[in-house]
């Protein structure tokens, strides 16, 4: 059951590996543009470094026993 759980809420290891491929290709293609702020570059950036922490998992009505 726990790996049922785990691959629900975490993605296999292989959509795993495509999304670290894809948030890697992101960053190394981010540049800012010139009509936008240095804040919203700022928060565009910090958004795309959250896609890297793992996706805790809430609200799944499991107990701990």
């Amino acid at each position: 059951m726990w790996n049922a759980l785990e691959k629900r809420f975490s993605g296999t290891k292989s959509t795993k590996k495509n999304q670290k491929a894809i948030l890697k290709q992101q960053y190394e293609n981010f540049t800012s543009t010139k009509n936008e702020s240095m804040t919203q570059t700022f928060d565009r950036f910090n958004k795309l470094i959250g896609g890297w922490s793992p996706r805790p998992i809430t609200g799944t009505g499991c107990q701990a026993v």
